[in-house]
């Protein structure tokens, strides 16, 4: 008797030894966990984004920063009567384009998908999109299917480490002591009217200098495009098409090396159009001028992102160009009461970001 009770007390003693260890090992996980910036913070977008109902979203953003603060889905609402959401983020790659997808389609299976195609001209070896990705989506068989990928094509040596911050503690204190213990990871400043869209405030923080018709003229790009990418945007393609999602790409305007981005659109062409992608391109001195009414100051944030002013600009026109495709007509329309009330928030939220 007295040797049962004492593997009990051992066994008790052993689980709450166990238990301790696990909180701590949580805590420690947490509070090293990967930081990002506001603009990088893909995982309070991608919280909002499992919060709409199933299956409602109509038309999905998707791309890099200049897509992110680029379109408004509460403005694209009031002039379109369509529901959106916008999950774009920086430094985006092909890969990672991908695996984003594939976790979207679990949960929304929009109508159409609106992407820039950037990833095609950048990288895959920019891990900050994966590190991004990996700290964002509560799914683990995405994330393992995207580690996977690294390993197998050379880029990640310690696959254990995006599962377990911990491992990765050299890399962090110093980041901690810069900016201190964080206690939550979703961002409750972030106003949920704004559907995963980034704003910025003008005036441009860059000279823009003088640009011409000529400036905007296509030529050679400034990027080549990766062949590991096009394979990507492949797959990308054929999943929308398995889902019998339609896909448009957007070119936003840029007042950096414009004729460049454009060579690098016209680079593309083949490949989308391949795919019964249409081509939207924004990025023409007369659309920005005389049709958007951008002003180079005011309405930019610098040369390669619009302010908020610009913002609203770019997705008012953006939704009176959608409105002419025939794909328009197909789509259901509002009113929906939760998002009339989503753009009174947005209306609400400019005027304080205004003043602010």
């Amino acid at each position: 008797m007295h040797t049962y009770l004492s593997f009990r007390r051992f066994l008790l003693k052993a689980a709450l030894f166990f238990a301790g260890f696990a909180v701590l090992f949580a805590a420690a996980q947490f509070i090293l966990r990967q930081r990002f910036t506001e603009s990088l913070d893909l995982y309070t977008p991608i919280r909002l984004f499992l919060e709409e109902p199933a299956d409602e979203i109509d038309v999905l953003f998707l791309g890099t920063s200049e897509m992110q603060n680029a379109i408004l889905p509460a403005l694209f609402y009031e002039e379109t009567g369509l529901r959106s959401f916008n999950l774009a983020t920086p430094n985006t790659t092909a890969i990672s384009q991908y695996y984003l997808l594939e976790f979207i389609l679990k949960h929304q299976t929009p109508k159409v998908i609106v992407c820039d195609f950037c990833g095609i001209h950048n990288s895959n070896n920019m891990m900050v999109a994966y590190e991004t990705l990996n700290a964002s989506i509560p799914d683990l068989s995405v994330r393992l299917s995207m580690v996977r990928d690294l390993v197998d094509t050379g880029r990640l040596d310690n696959p254990v480490s995006y599962f377990f911050p911990l491992l990765q503690y050299h890399g962090r204190w110093e980041q901690i002591l810069k900016e201190g213990v964080q206690t939550k990871q979703f961002n409750e400043n972030y106003p949920a009217c704004l559907k995963g869209t980034h704003l910025y405030k003008g005036p441009n923080q860059d000279d823009p200098g003088t640009l011409n018709y000529e400036d905007f003229v296509p030529t050679h790009p400034m990027n080549e495009m990766y062949e590991e990418s096009v394979d990507y945007y492949d797959r990308f393609l054929a999943l929308c098409e398995e889902k019998g999602i339609r896909v448009f790409m957007l070119n936003s305007p840029v007042l950096r090396h414009p004729g460049h981005v454009n060579g690098e659109v016209e680079q593309m062409r083949p490949f989308l159009e391949e795919h019964g992608v249409d081509i939207i391109n924004l990025n023409e001195l007369d659309y920005i001028l005389y049709l958007m009414r951008l002003d180079f100051v005011e309405d930019f944030h610098d040369i390669t992102h619009v302010s908020y002013t610009g913002t609203e600009k770019v997705t008012r026109y953006f939704a009176q160009r959608f409105k002419e495709l025939p794909i328009y007509e197909t789509l259901p329309h509002g009113p929906y009461p939760s998002w009339d009330q989503t753009v009174q928030e947005y209306y609400a939220y400019a005027e304080e970001f205004k003043n602010d």
